[in-house]
C-alpha cells in the first residue's frame, strides 16, 4: 500500500475522479470539487457530484453510487462511503491516519526545512512584554 499524506490523499482522489469520468464516460473534467464531510454527516471527504453532471448525464444518486465503487477499488485508503442525494462521503482508513502520525513522531527533523545556500534569510523579531502595562493594569484594581 502506497503511503501518502491527507492533501496527497485529496489530489490521488480528484485524479482518480477525472480517470473515471475519461475511462467510464469518455469526458474530460476540471476541476473536482473536493471537501471535509460537514460533521452532521458520516465520512471524512466528501466529492461533491453536483457539477459533474454537467459532463455526465445521470441522476446525481446513480453518478455517486459508481463512483464511490470505482474510487473504493482503485485507493486503498477508502473503507467505505455513503452517497447522500449529490455527495459522495469517502470514509478513510483509521490505518492511514495511523501510519501518518506514525510518519511523523519517527524523525527528530519533521518540519524542519534544512538550510541550503538557496535558502532565504528571515529575520524573526522578538516582542517583549511591556511590563509598564502589567503594572498600569495592577495599579488600577
Amino acid at each position: 500500500m502506497q503511503q501518502i499524506h491527507f492533501m496527497q490523499l485529496v489530489d490521488h482522489i480528484r485524479q482518480h475522479v477525472q480517470k473515471f469520468a475519461t475511462d467510464r464516460h469518455s469526458v474530460q473534467i476540471d476541476p473536482v470539487e473536493v471537501q471535509p464531510t460537514k460533521k452532521d454527516h458520516e465520512g471524512d471527504i466528501t466529492v461533491v457530484v453536483f457539477p459533474l453532471l454537467r459532463f455526465i448525464k445521470s441522476n446525481p444518486a446513480d453518478l455517486a453510487t459508481a463512483l464511490g465503487e470505482y474510487l473504493q477499488s482503485q485507493i486503498d485508503e477508502i473503507k467505505a462511503y455513503r452517497v447522500i442525494q449529490g455527495f459522495l462521503n469517502l470514509m478513510i482508513d483509521d490505518v492511514h491516519y495511523l501510519r501518518f502520525l506514525s510518519d511523523i513522531k519517527s524523525p527528530e527533523s519533521f518540519g524542519i526545512k534544512p538550510v541550503t545556500e538557496k535558502s532565504k534569510k528571515i529575520l524573526v523579531e522578538f516582542s517583549s512584554p511591556n511590563p509598564l502595562l502589567i503594572i498600569t493594569l495592577k495599579n488600577k484594581f
